[in-house]
């Protein structure tokens, strides 16, 4: 499984970070770190999409500055 396939896992389908982590054989922090640069990537390409830290997902930005 690679880096964007972690984001879909985690943020779209609501999977724990512990289960991808042992699915992918690597430490939590290890997925955080990729996931954290997958979402800055969205970023940098000028996505509509933010982080919502609440709900752990993604969702439209409601507003014109993305935040992460």
């Amino acid at each position: 499984m690679r880096s964007a396939a972690a984001d879909v896992e985690t943020h779209l389908r609501g999977r724990s970070y512990r289960d991808v982590a042992a699915e992918l054989d690597v430490p939590q922090a290890t997925l955080g770190s990729r996931l954290h640069f997958g979402l800055e990537a969205l970023r940098s390409a000028g996505s509509k999409w933010e982080y919502d830290p609440r709900r752990e997902a993604i969702r439209p930005s409601t507003s014109s500055e993305l935040r992460v």
